[in-house]
């Protein structure tokens, strides 16, 4: 198949060409990511019930996780933390002090995989409030699905 001119168009076709490996190493495609959000209203500490709620969830989900500061535009700043995680688990598997991990969780330490973020939480701007006609301190919760379950496959490998 010959190309004509300079438009880069299959004219035989009337389309463009098949992209070459090194435009689609090189090309940013868009994804979708399943994750789940919860947003507490009318709590009075929103902060400390989100980290609350997160932490039971990551619990019961079997999640070691730390917390480092985010900077989101819609959460309060320094009343917003982003959760990260990394895989592995085992008996062998040590805490940060030193302490033998029990061997079903999923660990954030080690020689393991850089963390993944599993997660993020704050409380909701006032502005962004009166947008949504929310009158109360409200608390947001975002977990990414997506990440703990490619830890479970790190975990199960």
């Amino acid at each position: 198949m010959e190309r004509r001119g300079g438009s880069g168009v299959d004219e035989e076709r009337g389309s463009l060409p098949p992209p070459s490996v090194g435009e689609l190493a090189s090309a940013h495609f868009a994804h979708s990511r399943w994750k789940m959000g919860i947003l507490l209203v009318g709590t009075e500490h929103p902060f400390n019930n989100a980290h609350t709620l997160l932490d039971a969830l990551c619990y019961h989900l079997r999640l070691d996780y730390t917390l480092k500061r985010n900077d989101s535009h819609a959460l309060i700043p320094g009343r917003q933390m982003t959760a990260f995680c990394r895989g592995g688990s085992g008996a062998d598997a040590r805490t940060q002090s030193g302490d033998t991990c029990p061997p079903d969780r999923v660990l954030c330490v080690g020689s393991l995989p850089p963390p993944l973020p599993i997660g993020q939480f704050g409380e909701v701007l006032p502005e962004i409030l009166t947008r949504w006609e929310l009158f109360y301190p409200t608390s947001f919760i975002e977990l990414d699905l997506d990440s703990i379950t490619a830890l479970r496959d790190i975990d199960k490998a």
